[in-house]
């Protein structure tokens, strides 16, 4: 007991500055988020022709925007991991949900194979996604964008299945453009710093949009 109240009385000083460090930290971040709200409506780039003020690598930016984003999905996951284990739950139960209902109309001879109206049911556990990632993403206050964007393209990717042979093929081919274009504005979003690439980008998305 006594060598443990020892090692305690030692680490608190490390604690001790660890805290400190961190209170510090927090402070520094409100102080950046209200320099930022101050300066809303002011610009912090030049025209896309103007001079560069601060040059770096773009695969630089990549790179530090993979890693911040990285961790902030790991983290956000480790204090979520309740709520996304009852989404997941929540698949389940709607898929058995829609499971039912398919029997149901298959045993009264209700089911049709090509309706459109019973796509729904062509693909339960897809659908199951679609309905209960829409619904539940809002339980999640402040995810960070990576996190909200996963749930968008599994989302999408699901829909897409679902919808593959039940339109035309002439609005499916526009569904696959617009997922297309989203994609690549959710990669564009992901970038956490602006560079004349990034810009560049953003207006060929805009027009091909």
């Amino acid at each position: 007991l006594k060598k443990t109240l020892i090692s305690v009385s030692d680490m608190q000083p490390t604690v001790n500055r660890m805290v400190n460090r961190l209170s510090a930290s927090i402070d520094q971040i409100g102080a950046f988020q209200k320099d930022i709200s101050s300066k809303q409506f002011h610009r912090e780039t030049s025209n896309l022709g103007g001079p560069v003020k601060y040059v770096r690598r773009f695969g630089e930016i990549i790179d530090f925007s993979i890693v911040k984003g990285w961790l902030a999905f790991i983290f956000f996951v480790r204090n979520e991991i309740g709520k996304i284990f009852l989404m997941l739950l929540l698949i389940i139960a709607c898929t058995i949900f829609l499971l039912n209902i398919k029997a149901s109309l298959k045993r009264q001879n209700f089911l049709e194979k090509d309706s459109r109206e019973q796509c729904v049911l062509k693909y339960p556990i897809l659908s199951a996604v679609v309905i209960v990632f829409n619904v539940f993403q809002f339980a999640f206050i402040d995810p960070p964008f990576v996190f909200t964007v996963q749930i968008w393209i599994i989302s999408g990717l699901s829909l897409s299945f679902i919808l593959k042979n039940v339109v035309a093929k002439y609005w499916f081919r526009a569904w696959l453009i617009l997922f297309l274009l989203f994609l690549l504005a959710c990669f564009d979003g992901m970038i956490l710093q602006a560079s004349r690439p990034e810009r560049w980008m953003m207006l060929a998305i805009s027009l091909a949009g």
